[in-house]
């Protein structure tokens, strides 16, 4: 399941975008990763992607829809 969540509440999508393994991204997206998942702080991929740099995977995840609005448990957004 690509929406699984691990023991510390990640989620495949959200691991990969912290990495910025923009074809893992991809793939997970082409699987049906949802991409305004959030982990256990309420933090989508592209709060993890952009907090790490990862421009690439910043870009990918809004052209699929990424909300750049959307905030964290620290009332944060990605951007």
């Amino acid at each position: 399941d690509v929406n699984s969540v691990n023991v510390q509440g990640r989620y495949p999508l959200s691991i990969a975008a912290a990495m910025g393994d923009e074809d893992l991204v991809r793939l997970l997206l082409f699987w049906g990763a949802d991409v305004h998942a959030r982990d256990d702080m309420g933090r989508t991929a592209l709060h993890r992607a952009a907090g790490c740099g990862m421009t690439g995977v910043v870009k990918i995840l809004l052209e699929k829809g990424a909300d750049r609005e959307v905030k964290d448990f620290t009332e944060k957004t990605a951007l």
